[in-house]
C-alpha cells in the first residue's frame, strides 16, 4: 500500500506542473546523476524535480558543460545549478543546498591483464611516471591528482566522454582511465558487451569521508537563497512520505536508463 500511495503521488507531481511557478536549473551530461537522455533527467535530477514539486515549483534543466553551468548560476544568469560537491572556496558565489545525494567516487580502471597496481592511503603518483591515463576534460578528480598533472608528474589525456577513453583501453591504447565510478559504469552498462566488462578491473583513487553532492545556488541570482530554501523544505517532505527512498532503490534497481531520443 505505502508503494502504490508513493506512486500516485510521483504521478501528482509529475502530471500538476503545469499550474507551477518555473525554477530554472543549469546541469550538464553527468549520467545517470543528470542526463537529458535518461529517464526522469536522471536520479539527482528527479528528486530535485519532486522535492520542489512538494513546495510547488517546477524544474527546468538547461544542459551545458560543466563549466558553463558553474559560470551561468555564478554570474546569477540562473538561479542555481546541479550537482556539485563543496568546496569552500565556492561559498563566497553560492548557497548550498541540503545535500541531495551521496557523491560519486574517483576510481582508475585497467585492464585485468594489466599488471598495474595502486594503494589508495598512499596516492603514489610518483608511480605512475610514464603510464598513459585517460581523463573528461573539465572534471577535477581531486587535489593530488591535479596537482601531479599540472606539474607534469603523470601524463593525462583528456577527452570530452569517458567512452572515448574506455574505447581507447579496450584498444590498448590508454593504460589506465580515471572516472567517477557511476559514471563509468553507467557508461559501460549503455554502450559496451558484458564481454568487454569482464575485461576490466578498478582501484579506488583514494580512501576519503562520504561526501555528498548539493545545488548550487546563485548569490547573484535575487531568488537564490528563497529557493534554497525552498528546495530544503521540499527535500524533508520527500524525505518524510518515503518518496525520495523510492528514488534511491530505482537508482540501485537500474531504472535510469537512456531513452530513445
Amino acid at each position: 500500500m505505502k508503494t502504490i500511495s508513493i506512486f500516485f503521488l510521483s504521478l501528482f507531481f509529475l502530471f500538476s506542473t503545469f499550474s507551477l511557478e518555473s525554477v530554472k536549473l543549469a546541469t550538464e551530461e553527468y549520467p545517470p546523476y543528470t542526463s537529458n537522455k535518461i529517464s526522469h533527467n536522471g536520479y539527482i535530477a528527479k528528486i530535485v524535480t519532486m522535492a520542489f514539486a512538494a513546495v510547488d515549483y517546477q524544474v527546468e534543466y538547461q544542459f551545458y558543460p560543466g563549466a558553463r553551468s558553474f559560470k551561468l548560476a555564478k554570474i546569477g544568469e540562473l538561479v542555481g545549478t546541479v550537482p556539485w560537491s563543496h568546496r569552500k572556496e565556492r561559498e563566497e558565489f553560492f548557497y548550498y543546498s541540503r545535500p541531495v545525494a551521496v557523491a560519486d567516487t574517483e576510481v582508475f580502471f585497467v585492464l585485468n591483464d594489466s599488471n598495474f597496481s595502486w594503494d589508495p592511503s598512499k596516492q603514489s603518483y610518483e608511480d605512475l611516471k610514464g603510464i598513459s591515463i585517460g581523463g573528461v576534460r573539465s572534471y577535477n578528480y581531486g587535489d593530488r591528482f591535479q596537482d601531479a598533472e599540472n606539474s607534469g608528474l603523470i601524463k593525462v589525456s583528456r577527452v570530452n566522454d569517458v567512452r572515448q577513453n574506455f574505447r581507447k583501453l579496450f584498444n590498448k591504447r590508454l593504460d589506465v582511465v580515471i572516472s567517477h565510478k557511476q559514471v563509468a559504469m553507467h557508461h559501460l552498462n549503455n554502450t559496451f558487451s558484458k564481454s568487454h566488462m569482464y575485461r576490466i578491473k578498478s582501484f579506488p583513487v583514494k580512501t576519503e569521508e562520504q561526501k555528498f553532492y548539493y545545488i548550487l545556488f546563485s548569490k547573484k541570482n535575487p531568488k537564490g537563497e528563497e529557493m534554497k530554501n525552498k528546495f530544503n523544505e521540499g527535500l524533508s517532505i520527500i524525505k518524510r512520505n518515503g518518496l525520495f527512498d523510492e528514488i534511491l532503490q530505482d537508482l540501485k534497481d537500474g531504472r535510469f536508463i537512456e531513452i530513445n531520443q
